[in-house]
Parts: C-alpha cells; sequence; structure tokens
C-alpha cells in the first residue's frame, strides 16, 4: 500500500550543534521510506532536545498536526525512543494514531503496531523500560556531578564569564585556546579559529577576569553594581553569551564561588576547586556577605503584582516565592526566584496553572459565581 509518511528524528545531546547525528537519522528513515516505496511528505527535527526533560518539541508537535490533519498517514522514525521516553506521550501519540489507522515503522525496531490490544500493550511495555532506563541514566549523572563536585572539578556547560572555554583555565594565551579548540574538534569535529581570533578571545577572556577583580575592590569600597554594569555594557563588555549586563546577572555572576577558586552555588559551598581564584576567598566572603545584607534589598515599587503568580508561585529550588522579574524581549512578564535560581517566562507557566484549576474546578463542579435558578 502506497502511503505518505512523515520523518521525525531526534538527538538529545549535539556536542557540536551541527545536526550531525539527526542528518544520519534522516539518511536512514528516507532509505526505509523508499523500500516502502513510500512518499516523503516532511521531516521534522529536534536537535540537542531530549524526550526525557518534559522540555516543549516543535517538531514533535509538527508531527502530531500532520498525522492529525491528514497530510501524512504513516509515520517512519529511526527507533521508538527517539519519538518518546514518556508514557504520556506514548498514549498521546496512540490517541492521535489509532483512530486515523496510522503505522509507526523504525529503522531500528522495527513496526509498532498500535492497531491491536497487544500491539499497544508492547508499546506501553517498551514505552516504560525507556523511561526507567532514562531515569536511572540521570540518576547515574546526578551521582557522577556530585563526585565531580567533591573533586572541585567542572561540571561543564557554557564557558563562565572570566575563564576559558574548558571552565578551568584563567587568563588563557591564544597557544592555549587553540589547544583546546583542536582537543574538541578532533572529538566532536568543530571549527578551529585562526590564530588573530585567538589572540583577540585570549585579551578578551582575560579582560573579563580582570573586570571581576576590579568590580569586587569597587563594590567593596562603596561603588555601586549599577554603575559598575552600565560602564561595562558602554565599553561592549559583554556576558560570555553576548548579552548585556543586567543587575540580576552581574549580581548572580559576582555570587559565583568559582570567583574564589571554589565549586558550589550561590546557596552552598562544596569545597576547593581545581582552577585558579579570581578573587581570594577573605574578600569574596566580604561580597556576599555585603550584597545578602537584608538592607539591601529595598523594594522600591518595582516589585509588580500585575502576574498573578507573583508572591504565590514558589520556586522549586528553595521553596521561596516568585515575583516579578521585569519584562523580557518584547515586553513579556517572567518570575524570577527571590534568591536568583530560576526565571521563567510569565505566560506558559499562568496557562499551566490556570488550565489545572480550570480542570479542578470543573471535576468539583464548583461554580465561582452562582447563578441564578
Amino acid at each position: 500500500m502506497s502511503r505518505t509518511t512523515v520523518i521525525y528524528c531526534r538527538i538529545s545531546r549535539d556536542r557540536v550543534g551541527a545536526g550531525l547525528g539527526v542528518e544520519r537519522q534522516e539518511q536512514d528513515c528516507r532509505e526505509l521510506a523508499e523500500r516502502h516505496g513510500w512518499t516523503v511528505a516532511a521531516v521534522h527535527v529536534d536537535n540537542d532536545l531530549s524526550a526525557y526533560s518534559g522540555r516543549p518539541r516543535p517538531g514533535y508537535e509538527r508531527l502530531l498536526t500532520d498525522i492529525g490533519s491528514g497530510r501524512a498517514n504513516a509515520v517512519i522514525a529511526w527507533h521508538a525512543d527517539r519519538l518518546h521516553r514518556s508514557p504520556v506521550e506514548l498514549e498521546r501519540f496512540i490517541a492521535v494514531c489509532d483512530p486515523l489507522g496510522v503505522p509507526t515503522h523504525t529503522v531500528r525496531a522495527g513496526e509498532l503496531d498500535l492497531s491491536t490490544a497487544t500491539g499497544r500493550m508492547h508499546a506501553r511495555i517498551t514505552g516504560a523500560v525507556a523511561r526507567h532506563e532514562s531515569e536511572q541514566k540521570g540518576e547515574r549523572v546526578r551521582r557522577q556531578k556530585q563526585q565531580s563536585q567533591a573533586n572541585g572539578l567542572w561540571l561543564g556547560g557554557r564557558r563562565p564569564f572570566g575563564f576559558a572555554p574548558d571552565g578551568v583555565t584563567l587568563r588563557p594565551t591564544a597557544e592555549q585556546l587553540g589547544a583546546m579548540y583542536r582537543r574538541a574538534h578532533d572529538l566532536y569535529a568543530g571549527d578551529v579559529p585562526q590564530p588573530g581570533e585567538l589572540h583577540e578571545e585570549a585579551g578578551r577572556i582575560t579582560a573579563e577576569a580582570d573586570a571581576i577583580a576590579d568590580a569586587t575592590r569597587r563594590v567593596l569600597a562603596g561603588d555601586s553594581m549599577r554603575s559598575i554594569f552600565r560602564e561595562w555594557n558602554e565599553r561592549g563588555l559583554t556576558t560570555s553569551t553576548g548579552a548585556a549586563w543586567t543587575g540580576s546577572k552581574m549580581r548572580q555572576m559576582m555570587l559565583r564561588p568559582r570567583n574564589a577558586g571554589l565549586v558550589g552555588n550561590v546557596e552552598r559551598v562544596i569545597g576547593p576547586a581545581q582552577w585558579q581564584p579570581i578573587v581570594d576567598r577573605d574578600s569574596w566572603e566580604a561580597l556576599r556577605g555585603l550584597l545578602n545584607d537584608p538592607s539591601r534589598l529595598r523594594n522600591n515599587g518595582g516589585v509588580s503584582r500585575k502576574l498573578v503568580g507573583s508572591f504565590l508561585y514558589l520556586c522549586g529550588v528553595c521553596g521561596e516565592t516568585l515575583r516579578s522579574g521585569g519584562h523580557r524581549g518584547g515586553g513579556l512578564g517572567r518570575y524570577t526566584c527571590a534568591r536568583m535560581h530560576l526565571t521563567r517566562a510569565a505566560e506558559p507557566v499562568d496557562q499551566i496553572v490556570f488550565g489545572v484549576v480550570e480542570g479542578l474546578l470543573r471535576r468539583e463542579n464548583i461554580q465561582l459565581i452562582p447563578t441564578t435558578p
């Protein structure tokens, strides 16, 4: 039977950022479609997104839309766990595909038979096993991170402001940066900057470290952080991602234990790190005491109660109330933790809460405004 299919590809960690993993998946899926004699209507990709994390997957949502609209009547994926690792997602996928008789084929695991009770049972068992594997992996990763922190190691991620891309080297030379990029190229591919670019980057990272040391001295001497971060923005000294500095960003960066050669976070110091400090520990401790002084946390009327969850929602990390965190680009409101653990766009959070409350009211048949008989 000739069918029109959509292909779905996903990889949860693309260190290179070049999408090489999903390209390989798409090639294998197209070959499978060709063997079946099916026409490929669309290819939907979620690169560097985990199905276990619960984060929105735009490509997956477009896949379901294509099935529901009738644009496609078959699905091809590289493996079943590329589609979903959550029982909730699997049930949603079955609810969309089963009424329309849409088959799902995979390159590595064959066909997923969702048209029979037995087939759906096998799919659910496979999904439960995949979820178990994801949870076990998460536990292993957490234990590894805890051990790495105890050993004073960097956990990886975005380049910390003031440090080289390896997260450890302070005031690197161009030669050191070149060696880092070559190692990354050997492991993950990617470009190696030219010598002139390496010298420029080395100078920029050194200037970042010098700026942290200078800002620490100035704040302890009585200068305001507002004046300092405005000065940084004016001279083009941006964050490690190229963004302009704000008061909250600078405060969080200045309170990092890593500035004093320590491992931990703004709430807790775990121990000494395997990198050199930018400032001595006594200065950092004095700065932390100053910035955490309750008398500095003044309310000048800037905390908005226009957001329904302000002082109502709680931070999932520390349990403190969330409050208005100003506005993002485009004027969109956001919530932020009082201790700077997290920031979230307000509208999607509010919509989730509204949906849950509405469902509870309907389930309990509660009317907030009584109707006249």
